[in-house]
């Protein structure tokens, strides 16, 4: 489990270039950095798991940040044949993805319809 920056308020951005290879459990790993605001892409794209259960919540990622977090979870769903898995976005102020219109919607949607995720957000 990845759970050494949960609640931790004052992280305001993960790096650049950051990648877990291999990772298999993200359950609530940033719940509660409520300051939260900036994630990278690619972060998730060769971890081989379904559980990004309260990995997000009450955070306050951007739109940009939940399009790379929602981006690179789906591209490893596609590339492991992940069918199932629960990513929490919701919570806090994270950036409202239902009903935008926006391409991370669309990325939100492909999880759910083609790979039976399902996708948590506010």
């Amino acid at each position: 489990m990845c759970q050494y920056v949960a609640n931790c308020n004052s992280l305001i951005a993960m790096p650049a270039g950051l990648s877990f290879p291999g990772g298999n459990l993200f359950q609530a790993a940033w719940l509660d950095c409520t300051a939260l605001t900036t994630f990278p892409p690619n972060v998730f794209d060769t971890c081989n798991t379904a559980n990004y259960q309260q990995a997000f919540q009450n955070c306050a990622l951007t739109e940009v940040s939940c399009e790379n977090i929602l981006q690179s979870v789906l591209d490893s769903a596609t590339l492991n044949g992940i069918f199932g898995g629960v990513l929490d976005i919701d919570g806090g102020t994270n950036y409202a993805i239902t009903g935008s219109g926006q391409p991370v919607e669309a990325i939100a949607q492909d999880l759910v319809n083609n790979f039976g995720w399902s996708v948590n957000t506010n």
